[in-house]
């Protein structure tokens, strides 16, 4: 049976919408879709537009996300579909760790992939881990289930074929923008140097 080039391309729409609805949409992952996507960015921004959502693509990245737009506080709020994710403080204080590793790897000039090792992330996360050096055990565990958890909210892989290595994935830079960031670290600042910092209360919401 011969598909006709409509139904080939309702095909296509109707996948880069529904991979778009479940989550981030990589370049790597599906290179034909992703060229559909471009060369069909304003119909799918549109079809989007009408339940609330911003098409967001980084073509240099190669990512593309949904997000939901903020109406004028005047204006009715529509149904959020995409929920806010808080994050416990530990969390947020790793996900600042790996943007920072992104930014210094940027400044560098280098083009790569960004891989970096456990043992690297923990050496990095430690300053603000407290009493990390009394026990080790508790502290690599700890580290280990806040990496699952940045994983879940995709912005790292972990490496099958590389042990212990992970990879940061660019949409993080989108996610954690240099306001966020600088806004998170200022507060973080204050807080270690009145040594006062909780590493379970006060939750960070990320969209």
């Amino acid at each position: 049976m011969t598909i006709s080039k409509e139904e080939k391309n309702n095909y296509n729409f109707s996948k880069i919408l529904i991979n778009l609805m479940k989550g981030i949409v990589y370049r790597e992952d599906d290179v034909n879709i992703w060229n559909f996507l471009e060369d069909n960015e304003s119909q799918v921004s549109e079809h989007f537009k009408i339940i609330g959502l911003r098409l967001i693509v980084d073509k240099s990245r190669g990512y593309a996300y949904l997000k939901q737009i903020i109406f004028n506080q005047e204006e009715e709020q529509l149904p959020r579909l995409i929920r806010k994710q808080p994050l416990s403080r530990q969390v947020s204080i790793l996900i600042v760790v790996l943007r920072q590793i992104v930014i210094e790897k940027e400044n560098s000039g280098s083009d790569d992939r960004i891989i970096v090792s456990f043992d690297d992330i923990a050496d990095k996360y430690r300053a603000f881990y407290p009493n990390s050096n009394d026990d080790e055990k508790k502290f690599y565990k700890d580290l280990k289930s806040y990496l699952k958890k940045v994983i879940d909210l995709d912005f790292i892989r972990e490496l099958k074929s590389e042990e212990d290595n992970y990879e940061i994935k660019p949409i993080i830079v989108s996610f954690v923008d240099m306001d966020w960031l600088n806004n998170f670290k200022d507060r973080l600042t204050e807080e270690l140097r009145e040594n006062s910092i909780d590493i379970s209360d006060e939750n960070e919401d990320l969209e």
